[in-house]
């Protein structure tokens, strides 16, 4: 009697550890292995509707308005809901469907409010590192470099976005340059390039012209030159030209360069509103002549390394 009563009490201790378990299983619920695997869309994607970018990282953690993401689930193969909180548009949830390259996006809890396409820019954006240099845009005669790494600088700004409208072509967005927030189009199949405000038309047209084998003339006479003022032998200052051609001068970076030919280059620098031009002539590696000119003063004199 005493063993059988020892049997059913070892029976029932087992079932108890059965049920504490599946129970505790219920509370943790199903776990979602398939969240980390979004990692595979790394990258920029431009939410089509809202015109902004959600960045994708390796890691599978996701970024919008600079908003880390606080949940993700997988609702099916490659299409995942994402939740953020506290982004421009309050808390809301972006559903990224990689099968159809869709979106959807609303306030958490709520219906979606904001429905379009994704694309993905990532490699879109780099690829313009092929065209890597110097280009003058004509009409307004300034200079926008494009870097190895695929970003853009113009007027001293970096672009702040870039898409590719199709094979070769370009659309740059910046902000806060001289003219205010742009947008610019280069498209070097046709060597063209459009420029407006930001969500507006074209206000300047004309074309593109790599000068950068050109303006890197200047990497021969490589140094730190003096400037030696014709009115003031104490006046002038110093000028240092980089390996790679880029000038530097008054504390400024000097991106625009154009060379005139004879060993003559006009470098200028345009910021706050005002503007520094400099035009040197090289007679050999170690001598040559300036002129300054700025809008408070007018210079000449000699150049001595």
């Amino acid at each position: 009697m005493s063993k059988r009563i020892i049997q059913i009490i070892s029976i029932l201790f087992l079932l108890t550890l059965l049920t504490v378990s599946c129970n505790n299983k219920d509370k943790i619920g199903p776990t979602d292995t398939n969240n980390s695997d979004i990692s595979q869309y790394a990258g920029n994607w431009r939410l089509s509707v809202i015109n902004r970018l959600l960045t994708i990282n390796n890691d599978g953690t996701v970024i919008f308005d600079n908003i880390k993401m606080s949940s993700i689930k997988s609702d099916s193969a490659n299409v995942y809901t994402i939740e953020f909180k506290n982004t421009q548009s309050g808390d809301i949830f972006i559903k990224l469907d990689f099968n159809s390259k869709t979106y959807e996006l609303g306030p958490i809890g709520g219906e979606a409010a904001d429905k379009g396409t994704i694309t993905n820019e990532t490699t879109e954006s780099t690829d313009i590192s092929q065209y890597a240099g110097n280009w003058r845009l004509s009409v307004i005669d300034r200079l926008l470099t494009i870097n190895k790494d695929g970003t853009v600088i113009f007027d001293n700004i970096k672009m702040s976005s870039i898409k590719s409208d199709g094979a070769n072509v370009y659309t740059l967005e910046f902000k806060n340059t001289q003219s205010g927030d742009i947008f610019i189009k280069l498209d070097f199949n046709s060597k063209t390039y459009e420029l407006g405000p930001i969500g507006g038309e074209a206000a300047d047209k004309g074309t593109i012209t790599n000068e950068t084998e050109t303006s890197l003339g200047l990497k021969s006479y490589a140094g730190e030159w003096q400037l030696i003022s014709d009115v003031d032998q104490g006046a002038g200052g110093k000028i240092t030209i980089k390996e790679d051609g880029a000038v530097e001068a008054f504390g400024a970076i000097f991106v625009e360069i154009k060379n005139n030919g004879n060993e003559e280059y006009i470098v200028e620098n345009k910021s706050d509103g005002s503007s520094i031009t400099i035009t040197l002539k090289f007679t050999d590696k170690n001598n040559g002549t300036y002129v300054f000119n700025s809008d408070a003063m007018t210079d000449t004199g000699k150049l001595k390394i």
